[in-house]
């Protein structure tokens, strides 16, 4: 009960300035977590507010246990994916619960789940009359259990604030913009603890780099001078390219410099500072693009790497079309204002 009279006192604060708000909480996963976001909705009830809940039924995580409103409380809208859906994905969950107390679960499984994640979140989202009954009801904020990414879709689509909990793992996969860092909380996987000493925090900082990426992924750099200074349009264009891969993109940049009006893609990390040379060195590095920088371009050259060049200074033209010139087997391509040079030696 201490975990939840936390996160009821911390709504309560964040919610100070609103009296007798209109509160959706949404509850997508069950068991667990609905018991935190029940008792929070409850208490947000007694505290004068109008909360209605958003609940996914048939999730299988507490067997037996019946989803049931309390009286004089709270109001809830229930939604469904339907019982062959519900049973052939309970059935699924059930053989992965049993194979993770063998000892036998693995990151396909994390993703079969975030593929059913997805699923249902599409369900939900292109269900045209629960969204049309929520967006009528013109909610003030929203209450969000951020182990499901759905939660944070759907506020998005209704136009609301929202106040997002993460009931699991300080670094897990899913802490999505809690504070995690990296020199005491370990990153999921990582198999650390928060003693660490310089080698355990080198190891937990290229782990936190490598988070987002599932396969091949892509390093971006573009010079101390060009991250440190705000190139929107340069932005912008590489994030639209970005958010139409399926690659991970790990991009040093200035995080006090990003454009607010500029969403960064699932797929994409931004951090001031990376390892450069071993990230290159990674096997599943499979482009590097750069500014054309001396440094970077013979680190680049060691590991293999293909590289894609943004000749943002003229002067950086010239050194890295001499340095392709000189390249064996390795693919070479220079974007500049005007056009753009492919040299595949």
């Amino acid at each position: 009960m201490g975990i939840v009279v936390f996160w009821t006192f911390s709504l309560l604060l964040a919610l100070r300035g609103l009296q007798c708000a209109k509160i959706l909480t949404v509850c997508l996963i069950g068991g667990s977590h609905y018991l935190l976001l029940d008792e929070i909705s409850q208490n947000l009830q007694q505290h004068g507010h109008e909360v209605r809940m958003l609940l996914q039924l048939g999730n299988p995580i507490l067997t037996g246990f019946s989803y049931t409103g309390r009286l004089n409380s709270y109001q809830t809208s229930t939604w469904s994916l339907g019982e062959k859906y519900i049973q052939q994905y309970n059935e699924w969950f059930q053989e992965q619960q049993t194979q993770f107390l063998m000892g036998r679960e693995d990151f396909t499984g994390f993703l079969n789940f975030m593929g059913h994640l997805s699923y249902q979140c599409g369900r939900l989202l292109g269900d045209t009359k629960i969204m049309s009954f929520l967006h009528k009801q013109h909610f003030d904020v929203a209450v969000l259990d951020a182990f499901n990414p759905c939660s944070f879709i759907l506020a998005r689509k209704l136009g609301i604030q929202y106040i997002a909990f993460y009931p699991g793992a300080l670094n897990g996969p899913l802490s999505i913009a809690l504070p995690s860092p990296v020199s005491y909380v370990p990153v999921f996987n990582s198999q650390l603890t928060d003693h660490m000493n310089l080698w355990g925090r080198m190891k937990n900082l290229f782990y936190s780099l490598l988070a987002p990426v599932d396969q091949c992924f892509i390093v971006v750099t573009l010079g101390s001078m060009v991250s440190s200074v705000s190139v929107h349009l340069l932005i912008t264009e590489l994030v639209a390219g970005f958010s139409n891969i399926s690659y991970g993109v790990i991009w040093r940049y200035d995080t006090k410099k990003w454009p607010s009006h500029v969403d960064i893609p699932v797929n994409v990390k931004i951090v001031d500072w990376l390892p450069l040379n071993d990230l290159l060195g990674h096997p599943k590095a499979c482009l590097f693009i750069t500014h054309g920088g001396q440094n970077s371009l013979l680190q680049a050259v060691y590991h293999a790497v293909p590289i894609l060049g943004i000749l943002c200074l003229e002067i950086m033209h010239s050194t890295s079309h001499t340095l392709c010139l000189q390249l064996r087997g390795l693919s070479c391509g220079w974007i500049t204002s005007s056009k753009v040079e492919v040299d595949c030696i």
